[in-house]
């Protein structure tokens, strides 16, 4: 009875929210198409305002910023923006903005996630999210780590360290040190793409070297997830 209880208090919360994720969507989508058709716009023209946009000054960055942190409202995948970054901004900058960003959301999803888990914990001491809430309280850091180094979905560990009252600093640590070979890796494989700015398939190349760094920091990230965790059950 306890389990169903969980179950139908999760779908109250998360209903709703994918609700309001579609029609914010679908918002986003008639503008766009209101714009586009307005300014009459081909798709890659389009396309080339938004690039103008984030590369024209300090405002692109600061809206990558604010996209990426409120992402987690819209189920918008992280890596794609993460890739875009590194398409847009380049590999350092890429980085630097991105560190920032993906910090500020996961963040953002956590304190959203534990508002909820109130409601979701409460009363099921015996239920198996209080019992993966036990074991998270015991190391919350090395179990944080170890999910991002395994690139789990990054909103379900959001919110779900976040309902599960992972204490913050763990999560935030596990977060900022976790992450930081998927960023690179995501962000040069975004930088490998170049002479994107035109959005011509025919002009875009690929920077071999950077897609090379991509590749080894996706597998070390990997292999570092699999040797903290050997150690760490020693």
């Amino acid at each position: 009875m306890k389990k169903i209880s969980d179950n139908k208090k999760s779908k109250s919360i998360t209903n709703p929210t994918k609700i309001v994720a579609i029609f914010f969507w679908i918002i986003i989508f008639i503008l766009f198409q209101h714009y586009k058709s307005s300014n009459n716009l081909t798709t890659q023209g389009l396309g080339i305002q938004i690039f103008n946009t984030f590369t024209g000054s300090y405002i692109g960055a600061i809206l990558y910023i604010i996209t990426y942190t409120i992402r987690p409202l819209t189920f918008f995948p992280g890596s794609l923006l993460t890739i875009a970054s590194g398409s847009v901004f380049g590999l350092w900058q890429g980085i630097f903005l991105t560190i920032i960003a993906s910090n500020l959301s996961s963040s953002f999803a956590f304190f959203i996630g534990r508002f909820f888990g109130n409601n979701i914990l409460k009363g099921n001491n015996h239920s198996t999210l209080s019992q993966w809430q036990k074991k998270l309280k015991e190391n919350g850091f090395i179990s944080v780590l170890i999910m991002r180094l395994i690139y789990l979905p990054y909103d379900l560990v959001n919110y779900g360290s976040g309902i599960l009252k992972v204490k913050w600093k763990d999560f935030f640590f596990g977060t900022f040190l976790g992450t930081l070979p998927g960023t690179i890796s995501f962000v040069s494989f975004g930088s490998s793409i170049e002479n994107i700015e035109n959005f011509n398939p025919e002009s875009i190349s690929i920077n071999r070297t950077q897609l090379l760094i991509s590749l080894i920091m996706f597998f070390l990230s990997l292999y570092l997830a699999k040797l903290i965790k050997k150690k760490t059950h020693k």
